[in-house]
C-alpha cells in the first residue's frame, strides 16, 4: 500500500515532490498498522511543584509563541520553546488561590486565559499580557458544588453548533450533575449554563462523535453510559448504556477509534472495588446494548488517570493510564490497530490521579504525556523517545488527544493543507530552532505561499492556534 501525505511531517528517508509550498509527498510500501515498535523509551522530566493533588492539568499558548504552555492546579508553567523542554519553564502562580482548569483565549486576544475554580466559584482569569506579568479575575459562574471542593470531571469542547464560536466548559458536581457553560460575548460577567447529565458521576468525562452525526457527545458515569448531544445547547441529554463497571464507577473516560473500524468506542479506567482499565466496542448502533466489554488489565490499585493518542504514529489510538494507591504507576497499552494492546510501564512511576495527558509539548511531532500525582505533586513530563513507525507522519494530525486521521491517501487528494478549522485562525511558520518567521492570520488554514515567504527552503513548523488550541504540522519549503 502507498500512501501519499500532502505538507506534513517529513524526515530524513523521504522523498520530497513538490512544486514550492503547496504540496509535499511521502511515499511508504507496507501496512502501517501491521507495524509496531515497542513503547518503552520515555525521559521522564521534573517541572517542580503544582501546589496541590493532582487534580487539574490543562494546555494553551498564554504568551503567544507558537508553544504549548501548561496550567497545573495553582501553577502556570511557560513553554521554554526549546526542542528538549528539560529546562528552562518559567513558572506564574495563578491568582487567588485558585486551581487552574483550562488554558484559553476567552476574549480572542491571541493569548490563552485560566479558567479556574476556587470552593463554589467559577473564574475566567484574563491573561494581562504576552509577557504574563499578571492576570485579572472575574467571577463568571456561583453556587457550585463540586467534589472535593473541586472538580474531578471536567471537559471543553465545541459541544454547541452555530453559537458565537468559543468551545463550552462541562464540569461535573458533587451530586454527579454534568453542567455546561457557555461563555458569552462579553466574557467577564456570568456565563449562562445547564444541566446535560443527571446522575452521570462526579468523575471523568470522555467527550466524541459516538453516533456520528457531527455533534459531540459524553460519556462515563457510575456504570457505563453515553448521552447523545441534540447540538442546540439544551439540557439533559438523552443516555443509553453502554455496559457495568462493578464497583464505585467510572474515574477516567475517552471515546476514540480503537479498533480501526471507523466508530467511536470508548476507554474507561475505574477505581476502588474494580480498578480495571477496559475498553467498550461500539456495535455500529450505539444506541443498542450490545456494546462488547474487553478488560485490558485489573491494574494493582485504583485507577486514575487516563487518555488516548497515536503514541508511536502507526495511526491507531493507544492508551495511558495510572494508579493513585497499590503500586503508584503509569503504564502505556500500545494498540496493533485492532483493539489488542501490549503494555509498558513508564519509568520512575508515579501516579496520574485526575490528570494524565498526551500532547505534543516539545513541538517534535509525536506525543509525550504528562500528569500530576495525587501524592507527588509535581507536573512531569515523560517525553516520548520511542522510534516512530512512520517516520514520514503520513497518516497523523498531532492534537490534542492525539486524534488520528488515517485516510492519508483521500487527504492528500484534497486541494489545500488545512488544520480542520472554519473561520479566522492565527498561523505561525517556525524556524527548527522555534523562532518565528512568519505569522499572519488564516481562513482556510492554507501554507504561507511562495510569493510572500521570504525564506530559505528548509524544515520548518507551521503552527496553527484558536481559541487556546494549538495544531502543528513539520513541513518541508523547497523555493
Amino acid at each position: 500500500m502507498v500512501i501519499g501525505r500532502k505538507l506534513s511531517v517529513v524526515q530524513s528517508g523521504c522523498s520530497i515532490a513538490a512544486a514550492v509550498l503547496t504540496f509535499l509527498f511521502c511515499s511508504i510500501v507496507g501496512n502501517l498498522n501491521t507495524a509496531q515498535a515497542a513503547l518503552n523509551q520515555w525521559q521522564n522530566i521534573n517541572l517542580g511543584d503544582t501546589q496541590d493533588n493532582g487534580w487539574a492539568l490543562n494546555f494553551g499558548d498564554v504568551n503567544g509563541d507558537g508553544w504549548p504552555d501548561a496550567v497545573g492546579n495553582r501553577i502556570v508553567f511557560i513553554n521554554p520553546g526549546s526542542g528538549d523542554v528539560t529546562s528552562g519553564w518559567q513558572t506564574k502562580q495563578v491568582p487567588g488561590g485558585h486551581k487552574g482548569y483550562f488554558l484559553y483565549d476567552v476574549d480572542r486576544d491571541g493569548l490563552a486565559d485560566i479558567i479556574a475554580n476556587t470552593l463554589t466559584n467559577l473564574y475566567y482569569l484574563h491573561t494581562n499580557d504576552a509577557s504574563v506579568s499578571g492576570f485579572t479575575s472575574h467571577t463568571v459562574a456561583t453556587n457550585i458544588v463540586p467534589d472535593h471542593n473541586t472538580f474531578e470531571g471536567y471537559i471543553m469542547a465545541d459541544l454547541v453548533k452555530g453559537g458565537n464560536g468559543h468551545l463550552e466548559v462541562v464540569v461535573a458536581y458533587l451530586n454527579k450533575n454534568w453542567v455546561m457553560y457557555r461563555i458569552p460575548d462579553n466574557p467577564e460577567g456570568t456565563w449562562p449554563s445547564v444541566r446535560i447529565v443527571a446522575n452521570g458521576e462526579d468523575e471523568g468525562i470522555g467527550v466524541g462523535d459516538v453516533d456520528g452525526d457531527d455533534e459531540l457527545d459524553v460519556a462515563g458515569g457510575q456504570d457505563v453510559l453515553w448521552w447523545k448531544n441534540p447540538g442546540d445547547g439544551s439540557g439533559d441529554w438523552q443516555g443509553h448504556r453502554v455496559g457495568d463497571v462493578t464497583g464505585k464507577g467510572v474515574d477516567r473516560c475517552r471515546i476514540a477509534d480503537l479498533d480501526g473500524d471507523g466508530d467511536q468506542d470508548i476507554f474507561t479506567v475505574c477505581d476502588a472495588e474494580n480498578n480495571n482499565v477496559a475498553w467498550f466496542e461500539n456495535p455500529g448502533d450505539p444506541t443498542s446494548t450490545n456494546w462488547t466489554t474487553h478488560t485490558i488489565e485489573r491494574v494493582n490499585g485504583q485507577g486514575h488517570g487516563g487518555a488516548v493518542g497515536d503514541l508511536d504514529c502507526d495511526c491507531d489510538i493507544d492508551l495511558i493510564a495510572g494508579t493513585t494507591t497499590g503500586a503508584f504507576e503509569t503504564k502505556v497499552y500500545e494498540n496493533d490497530g485492532q483493539g489488542n494492546f501490549t503494555t509498558f510501564k513508564v519509568p520512575e512511576n508515579g501516579d496520574l490521579h485526575n490528570t494524565g495527558r498526551i500532547i505534543d509539548i516539545d513541538n517534535d511531532g509525536d506525543l509525550d504525556i504528562l500528569g500530576i500525582g495525587w501524592l507527588n505533586h509535581n507536573l512531569r513530563i515523560w517525553r516520548n523517545d520511542n522510534e516512530q513507525v512512520d517516520p514520514c507522519g503520513c497518516c497523523k494530525d498531532i492534537q490534542p488527544e492525539g486524534e488520528c486521521e488515517p485516510d492519508a491517501a483521500r487527504r492528500a487528494a484534497e486541494p489545500r493543507f488545512e488544520f480542520g478549522w472554519n473561520g479566522p485562525h492565527k498561523l505561525r511558520l517556525l524556524d527548527s530552532r522555534g523562532r518565528t518567521v512568519d505569522l499572519r492570520m488564516s481562513e482556510s488554514g492554507r501554507i504561507i505561499d511562495s510569493s510572500t515567504f521570504s525564506g530559505t527552503s528548509g524544515v520548518y513548523y507551521l503552527v496553527a492556534e484558536r481559541d487556546g488550541i494549538l495544531r502543528k504540522k513539520r513541513v518541508a519549503i523547497v523555493r
